[in-house]
């Protein structure tokens, strides 16, 4: 019986989750379950009157308006010290207001702090704690199932859409930390810089995903797409780190480092092998490879796809030859660091044929008479 019961609420608690709801909601959501189960499961009379007690101080300090802002006194006096070292400009500091514009109470305490005005931000800051949980607690589900409960669109990127959506809320919430742990003018601006290049990436990654959801395209470019989120992955996982580096003298450090990455910084970066495999879905011919000659130019002539497109060819046909030359340097067999005395050792020594001699100097007089 214990255990329905506390099903159903962990279920009715998901739902809620995906909502968001007032502090005064979820302290009534609590009071009701400690009823249930206190009427209905028999808890001992320790444990149920310890609970009871911690949830009226809890109801206390949200409804008794003096007990309250004695704590949002605290709060106030912390978020002022931390704004008259940083000397926030709202008006004018475009990428702060970038960093924070998904905050709907982030500025109106920041004129209650700047006013002095204890009464008004105290009546923003709890109207916000409601947003505040139900926004930690969405971070943290999205965080521990690797973003698997996002409610990503069923398309081929829907695991893209899930990864980014966890890093969303992963940066709302180390923006939330940011501002509520003390850290020097200095550290405090270069922390600034890191979360706008974090937001930078993110929104590329929104965009990316727009735009292949509004565009036709195959699986000829699945190579290429893949590389591209997995690069952006990888970036977004590093600033992310960065930023909480910078909150590494703070007691919060390890935890806000286990909520935003429970299992570690899992996403490596992509291997030299992903990223052959990109170059030769273009240069392989197909639908790929012309789409790209075609938005190449090169110097004013009629036939600048012709030479894109031996450009491609001849590409193709050295890479084995530069391979066994660039072998052959490794193992002392020939020397050379220049192109051309490396060729010439290469057929002295019978590494290449004098056909794939001829061919590279072809190449690369080409280069020379048609750079890209």
């Amino acid at each position: 019986m214990e255990a329905i019961v506390n099903l159903f609420f962990i279920v009715f608690t998901f739902f809620l989750i995906l909502k968001r709801k007032s502090l005064r909601f979820w302290s009534f959501f609590l009071g009701l379950w400690l009823f249930t189960n206190t009427l209905f499961l028999g808890k001992s009379f320790y444990v149920s009157g310890f609970l009871w007690v911690s949830y009226f101080v809890f109801v206390i300090i949200l409804n008794v308006k003096k007990v309250r802002q004695g704590f949002s006194n605290i709060l106030f006096k912390h978020a002022k010290k931390n704004m008259d070292r940083v000397n926030i400009n709202i008006a004018d500091d475009k990428i702060q207001r970038a960093i924070l514009q998904d905050h709907s109470y982030f500025f109106q305490e920041l004129y209650a702090i700047k006013e002095n005005n204890l009464t008004e931000f105290d009546d923003i800051i709890f109207r916000r704690w409601g947003d505040f949980i139900t926004h930690f607690l969405q971070g943290l589900l999205l965080s521990l199932s690797a973003g698997r409960l996002s409610n990503a669109p069923y398309t081929i990127n829907k695991r893209y859409y899930q990864r980014f959506d966890q890093y969303c809320y992963a940066f709302s919430l180390l923006v939330d930390f940011a501002f509520f742990i003390t850290l020097s003018k200095n550290k405090r601006e270069k922390l600034l810089v890191v979360l706008s290049e974090n937001l930078g990436l993110l929104s590329l990654g929104s965009a990316f995903l727009n735009y292949l959801q509004k565009t036709q395209w195959n699986e000829e470019q699945l190579s290429l797409v893949n590389q591209i989120f997995k690069m952006l992955l990888f970036e977004i996982q590093e600033k992310m780190l960065e930023v909480i580096f910078y909150f590494s003298k703070s007691k919060f450090h390890l935890f806000i480092k286990k909520i935003v990455f429970p299992y570690g910084a899992r996403q490596k970066r992509p291997s030299s092998f992903s990223e052959n495999d990109t170059a030769m879905t273009m240069l392989l011919p197909g639908k790929e490879r012309e789409r790209i000659i075609s938005s190449l130019f090169l110097q004013a002539e009629e036939n600048n796809e012709a030479v894109s497109d031996r450009y491609f060819d001849l590409l193709l046909k050295i890479e084995t030859i530069q391979y066994r030359l660039r072998k052959a340097l490794k193992e002392g067999k020939i020397s050379g660091e220049e192109f051309v005395p490396r060729v010439t050792a290469g057929l002295a020594a019978e590494v290449i044929t004098q056909e794939e001699a001829d061919l590279l100097f072809g190449v690369k007089k080409l280069t020379q008479t048609h750079p890209l």
